[in-house]
């Protein structure tokens, strides 16, 4: 058994699943590990967001990330719209919006915020719809930079240890090729730990998390 595999819940298909939202369904197990996807407002042209809603089919499936996700993803990379979060100042309202529900409201094992958009691996202590509503209207008041998140999540149920390594891999990857100024990733020291168990010594963490890219907040 890995190092923290035993602190961390996963999804069980027998188990019931709460569904909600009407456009974008949002599957939710207790406190299953979940990667959550959110983005600012101008972040995608209408003319990609109504292609996206014609191919919205959301289901709990056995893929990590079905067609529409993929895409979704490929077109926030392509970092578009003001990129409002590549401005350090301003990450680290986001940041320190996060790091405050920390072990109260989630269990957090990695984020990133991107220039445009933020991917979220937790544990989830509250449903989904209250975390993501005080992230944003939190981090948007503290932003003060009027209403700049696009409404909705993107959320996906961790089934496995190998799901989970798979999202956190995909996070500490996302910002590859971008300037180290322009993000902002952390990492818990249970996930550093499966990683120097995956890696060896390269992966080893340096402290009780691992935070890079400038606008980093203080280690709670």
């Amino acid at each position: 058994m890995h190092h923290s595999e035993q602190n961390w819940n996963f999804f069980n298909p027998r188990g019931e699943v709460e569904v909600s939202g009407v456009h974008l369904p949002h599957w939710q197990q207790g406190s299953v590990v979940q990667f959550i996807t959110f983005r600012l407002g101008d972040s995608l042209p209408s003319s990609k967001l109504r292609e996206l809603e014609q191919q919205n089919k959301v289901s709990v499936d056995t893929e990590l990330l079905d067609p529409f996700e993929m895409q979704l993803n490929e077109w926030l990379d392509k970092g578009l719209g003001s990129c409002l979060l590549s401005n350090p100042e301003k990450r680290i309202e986001l940041t320190k919006t996060l790091i405050s529900d920390e072990g109260k409201r989630a269990r957090f094992i990695s984020w990133i915020v991107m220039p445009n958009h933020v991917h979220v691996l937790c544990e989830p202590l509250v449903a989904l719809s209250s975390l993501l509503q005080s992230w944003k209207s939190i981090s948007a008041h503290r932003i003060d930079h009027g209403s700049i998140w696009q409404s909705g999540y993107y959320d996906r149920m961790a089934r496995d240890m190998k799901d989970l390594i798979a999202y956190a891999k995909y996070i500490r990857n996302n910002p590859k090729g971008l300037p180290s100024g322009s993000y902002t990733l952390w990492e818990s020291y249970g996930l550093r730990m499966e990683f120097v168990s995956i890696a060896g010594p390269a992966g080893a963490p340096t402290g009780p998390t691992q935070v890079t890219g400038a606008g980093a907040p203080p280690r709670p």
